[in-house]
């Protein structure tokens, strides 16, 4: 399916799947380099993506009473399972807290564990922060994430956040090849 065909219909959220999202004060880049709380985020807004170019926002997702966990001290502001662009071996991959909760089959990113010791990609330059503590931060009434038009990236309070919707190109592993597959199989009623 597209990315609109998913926008427009829920049936591409599949029972028991979670949420992947952010608090409502979370700060994310937009388009024109300013900042806006991602619960000021507007359908139509530009946000920057880690590509440095600009996607449009065409749904805002919105669920209650989320975990939220925060990295080195600061405050929670994120779910278990929405995917963080992390750094290791010199490649970039993408972790969650709990990507047990990510249903693999519902977008084409493929996340891994996120662990303290792993290093986080923070801001256009990717600066590196390495993870030394993972905190639960209780839970959040109302969490946010922006379903975008091209590339499903944003920056979220400067780290590098996919909103785990279709970016198909992370397959890029030969082990990968049957998940993807099965991706597009299941998406696509094919199988």
């Amino acid at each position: 399916r597209t990315h609109q065909e998913c926008a427009d219909n829920t049936d591409c959220n599949l029972p028991g799947q979670t949420t992947h999202c952010f608090i409502g004060k979370t700060a994310i880049k937009m388009g024109d380099g300013t900042e806006k709380r991602i619960d000021e985020v507007v359908v139509g807004d530009e946000v920057l993506n880690d590509e440095g170019t600009n996607s449009t926002v065409i749904q805002i997702q919105k669920h209650e009473n989320t975990e939220i966990y925060g990295f080195n001290e600061e405050e929670a502001f994120v779910t278990k399972d929405h995917p963080i662009l992390v750094k290791k071996d010199g490649e970039n991959e993408w972790k969650s807290i709990d990507p047990s909760w990510i249903a693999p089959f519902s977008h084409g990113v493929d996340a891994l564990k996120l662990e303290v010791g792993d290093v986080l990609l923070k801001g256009e330059n990717k600066e590196e922060m390495e993870i030394t503590s993972i905190e639960k931060g209780g839970m959040a009434d109302l969490t946010y994430n922006l379903v975008l038009d091209t590339v499903n990236t944003y920056y979220a309070n400067e780290y590098v956040a996919h909103n785990a919707f279709f970016r198909e190109e992370k397959f890029d592993h030969p082990a990968q090849t049957s998940l993807k597959a099965l991706t597009i199989s299941k998406l696509t009623g094919a199988f």
